[in-house]
């Protein structure tokens, strides 16, 4: 099974960057299903999600420091 091939992979790849198993799961059906994934791309594939994968935790990282400047600025109740 491709699917669970890719799987394995970027968990090994992309886990300690802090993405889930739910969302490498997801990734992993995601290019499964496009058929495009073979044994003979599969690691070049897997290669080929560090950009997108990049980009997400910036999102990621992006929106949590909004949400902690957000935070400091509301008054603070007693």
């Amino acid at each position: 099974m491709i699917k669970q091939r890719l799987f394995e992979r970027l968990w090994e790849e992309y886990s300690a960057l802090g993405f889930d198993e739910a969302f490498l799961r997801g990734l992993a059906a995601s290019l499964a299903s496009s058929d495009f994934v073979t044994d003979r791309n599969l690691e070049q594939v897997v290669a080929d999600q560090k950009p997108y994968l990049e980009r997400v935790l910036q999102a990621i990282d992006k929106r949590v420091l909004q949400a902690m400047r957000d935070s400091e600025d509301e008054p603070r109740g007693r």
